[in-house]
């Protein structure tokens, strides 16, 4: 829905909304080309001379202006996941999971894997997800995974001792 809502913005707009934000000066020229390749419409492919003479009849300087498109940049729009939250949701869900499951007959008494197949197993599925998704979030938690079985490890290790 937001793809074809973006998809459907007219330069004109944007243009607008630059003005009424007094980033443009009411000058010759400026207004007649975006509208001039507004009326083009040939999904709103605005040549590169146009963008170039409106950057130049900008009140503002160049500074300022990056300045501005670039002030949330850093702005965290959701919280960071830490290893002890992703812990406790695997551990979490896993718990659902086996609330959920039927009984279908004897289970099969599967021997847990070994750190090191852990850590492969987490290795290729980081390598799967950063091969094949655009999801900063999943390769982000991913990237970590190795790092949690890790420190799964070492915590189980010092509370056996």
């Amino acid at each position: 829905m937001i793809y074809d809502a973006w998809n459907k913005l007219k330069s004109t707009t944007i243009f607008n909304c630059y003005k009424h934000a007094g980033f443009v000066r009411d000058g010759p020229g400026i207004a007649d080309s975006i509208s001039v390749a507004a009326d083009n419409n040939d999904d709103d492919d605005v040549p590169l001379s146009v963008w170039a003479r409106a950057l130049k009849g900008l009140p503002i300087e160049n500074e300022k202006l990056e300045q501005y498109s670039s002030v949330d940049d850093d702005v965290a729009t959701c919280k960071e996941p830490t290893d002890v939250n992703i812990l406790q949701n695997v551990i979490v869900n896993s718990q659902d999971s086996d609330d959920n499951d039927v009984d279908d007959g004897p289970e099969e008494n599967c021997p847990a894997p070994s750190v090191s197949e852990a850590l492969k197993a987490a290795e290729v599925l980081n390598l799967f997800v950063h091969s094949n998704f655009d999801d900063d979030t999943m390769k982000s938690i991913l990237s970590r995974l190795p790092n949690v079985v890790r420190t799964s490890y070492y915590r189980n290790k010092n509370q056996k001792q």
